[in-house]
């Protein structure tokens, strides 16, 4: 038994290479033709079959092989990822039948020839990596009447008996006979065996390994999309051939364009060399300034200080030029000698704003301070001003 476990194990690792190596070169080496990927949901099948099956146990073998056979049962899901590779999930089982020279075994149901026999229900639920030997090595054909499938697998097997409730591992393998039967339906003679720990018919001797083997009949249904396109490199496409006359019009339309692009350059050039216009001075005259100010004091304002902004600029942009600054006072309130420092310190306010706030150059500023001796205007507070001119 031991043995035939390591020939099994060997085999998976053998059928996973091979299927791997089969999936690369589906999707395109030298050595096979290449075959387009279908959709997730394309190539998907169910399959369901019946038969019988028989328990490779210790004490088994003393007796007839066809005394043990009970029915069984399987149901499996998968998918083909390329024509001769795909996987699938199977669930098989029923009831086991065995015997065993120990009266005590959980699973005794009887005796029968000197032994006791044993009987216990069980469900294996394995994934298995299948090959279609027969795409793999005769190519792939969608009306291919018989083909032979080997597939390896691992999985689960417990019992169904509530003392005990034994679980292992199990090494799965089989052949799947196929018959096709239509686009969608083909008919399956199933040849499977699995191997397991000896422990699982609650009975261990000499051997570490047991297992079952079964033969099933049943039916697949294909859906989706059940057809593998061939991929078809798209042919090269042909050199075209210049005409002489075509290749005169190409090198003209070259020598325009070239000539045009010269236009534009030295267009560009001249544009550039243009001499720049001289600066040109704007003019103040008749264009005074009122900075107005609240009575006795000499603070600028929010809103004085955007007008002295403005005239700012033009004092700037016109370097050679002096401008006015002139203090008033309202003669209605304080004194002569009041008014007259007032004005002063509201004339030196607007000049030291120009100055230290907007860069103008002091040289270009003279200051004046006339008091209440020069009020223009009935309105007090119209007078309480300071005057910028040219």
């Amino acid at each position: 038994m031991r043995k035939i476990l390591l020939l099994l194990t060997f085999l998976a690792l053998g059928l996973t290479s091979f299927a791997q190596t089969e999936f690369t070169t589906a999707q395109g080496t030298e050595s096979h033709p290449r075959y387009i990927t279908n959709k997730f949901w394309d190539n998907w099948f169910i399959s369901a079959g019946v038969g019988a099956q028989a328990y490779l146990g210790e004490s088994d073998d003393q007796l007839m092989f066809t005394k043990r056979l009970t029915p069984a049962f399987d149901f499996s899901v998968g998918k083909w990822i390329v024509p001769a590779v795909g996987f699938r999930v199977q669930a098989n089982g029923f009831a086991f039948k065995g015997y065993t020279y120990n009266g005590n075994n959980a699973y005794v149901t009887g005796t029968e020839e000197n032994l006791f026999k044993q009987e216990w229900d069980y469900l294996n639920v394995h994934g298995d990596i299948l090959l279609n030997l027969s795409n793999a090595l005769g190519g792939y054909k969608t009306d291919r009447f018989y083909s032979i499938v080997p597939y390896i697998g691992f999985g689960m097997i417990t019992t169904l008996n509530e003392d005990p409730n034994d679980k292992e591992f199990s090494l799965n393998g089989g052949i799947i006979n196929q018959f096709r039967l239509s686009d969608a339906v083909n008919l399956n003679l199933e040849l499977r065996g699995a191997f397991f720990r000896e422990s699982f018919d609650d009975e261990i001797l000499i051997e570490d390994s047991e297992g079952m083997v079964a033969a099933t009949v049943g039916l697949t249904y294909n859906f989706g999309n059940k057809e593998f396109k061939r991929y078809s490199a798209p042919a090269p496409a042909e050199p075209r051939l210049i005409s002489a006359e075509d290749l005169a019009k190409l090198r003209q339309q070259v020598a325009a364009e070239q000539a045009r692009t010269k236009q534009l350059q030295d267009e560009l050039n001249a544009e550039k060399n243009k001499p720049k216009p001289a600066a040109v001075e704007k003019d103040l005259t008749a264009a005074a300034l009122a900075i107005f100010f609240n009575i006795d004091r000499a603070n600028l304002t929010a809103k004085e200080k955007i007008n002295l902004k403005y005239i700012a600029d033009v004092i700037n942009q016109n370097p050679n030029e002096k401008f006015v600054i002139t203090g008033h006072a309202d003669k209605a309130t304080g004194s002569a000698a009041h008014n007259q420092k007032l004005s002063e310190k509201r004339a030196q306010a607007v000049a030291d704003y120009l100055i230290q706030e907007l860069a103008v150059d002091s040289r270009q500023l003279e200051i004046k301070a006339v008091g209440d001796t020069q009020n223009s205007y009935d309105t007090p507070n119209l007078n309480r001003v300071v005057i910028l001119r040219q």
